[in-house]
């Protein structure tokens, strides 16, 4: 994980309570069903960040973390899963208020399988207008079943 060096940025970071950066920070992703929604939850080495997933509309993603949910527009080319940023939402209970893009973050994902087919590789890139990318991190994810 890396991330940007300017001071601005690493209080946006702070404030965004993101994992600390590292060279080759182990990663393990659980995803669970609650009903319509999908926990998804990222221990980087210790640092654990959970997100909420669920439909919105039939045709967008929706993923909440704390009070913001990003919505996203989920297309597949050529063994590639990507994810792009259509919306930011600030969530108070069960009300949800559009925030302008203009102060939403940036983010970039994509997931596909490696060559060999026994990993899904992924990258995501987030980042806030006027500061760029904030944090990049990717890698190879394997299944673990779990006993």
């Amino acid at each position: 994980m890396t991330h940007a060096t300017s001071w601005l940025a690493r209080i946006a970071i702070w404030f965004a309570n993101m994992p600390p950066a590292r060279r080759d920070i182990p990663l393990r992703l659980q995803v669970r069903a609650e009903g319509a929604l999908q926990v998804w939850e990222r221990d980087f080495d210790g640092f654990t960040m959970t997100t909420v997933q669920l439909a919105h509309r039939g045709e967008l993603l929706a993923e909440r973390r704390g009070p913001f949910e990003l919505l996203f527009r989920i297309a597949a080319a050529g063994g590639t899963v990507t994810y792009e940023p259509v919306g930011l939402r600030l969530g108070f209970g069960n009300v949800r208020v559009r925030v302008p893009a203009f102060f939403g973050p940036t983010v970039r994902a994509s997931a596909g399988c490696d060559d060999g087919g026994d990993a899904m590789k992924v990258r995501v890139e987030i980042g806030l207008p006027f500061f760029g990318t904030l944090v990049t991190y990717g890698g190879a994810l394997r299944p673990v079943l779990a006993v």
